[in-house]
């Protein structure tokens, strides 16, 4: 987003949860209860959006923050995309099934063992998470002003 996308907080939240219903149906997740909330970067760690889940009641709360707010390189922001941002947040939620057993089965290890297995497994989820999101951004065309996709 640009200076003359600048959108209100409202706005933002608004444009955030309208892409939100409209991934919730095409993922197939109508049954989950999906909502979302305008943060600042340092509420979530740093980062430009987190997903938080709980499973069992399929309810899941995606927090993203203001592009025009992020503390990131220049260039980064520039290319930076909210709906792929969303959908990277949406395949955490996807695989969430997938954490609760990594989580049963890490437990068993001992504390060195958990050290390499959660490095191991954090760079692996967030290969996939990545991927999953640009696949689903590409299929509904958004990176087809690319010249060169990566």
């Amino acid at each position: 987003m640009r200076g003359a996308d600048k959108l209100t907080r409202e706005e933002l939240l608004s444009k955030v949860n309208a892409l939100i219903q409209e991934w919730r149906i095409l993922l197939r997740l109508e049954n989950w209860d999906i909502k979302a909330e305008v943060v600042e970067q340092d509420d979530i760690n740093g980062n430009a959006a987190q997903a938080e889940w709980n499973l069992a009641l399929r309810y899941a709360m995606i927090r993203v923050v203001d592009p025009e707010n992020l503390d990131v390189d220049p260039l980064v922001k520039d290319v930076y995309e909210l709906e792929k941002t969303i959908l990277h947040e949406f395949a955490h939620v996807l695989l969430c099934p997938l954490w609760g057993i990594y989580q049963d089965l890490v437990d068993e290890l001992s504390p060195s063992a958990q050290r390499v297995v959660s490095k191991q497994w954090d760079l692996a989820n967030e290969q996939v998470v990545e991927q999953l999101a640009k696949t689903l951004f590409s299929l509904k065309g958004g990176d087809k002003d690319k010249s060169i996709r990566d």
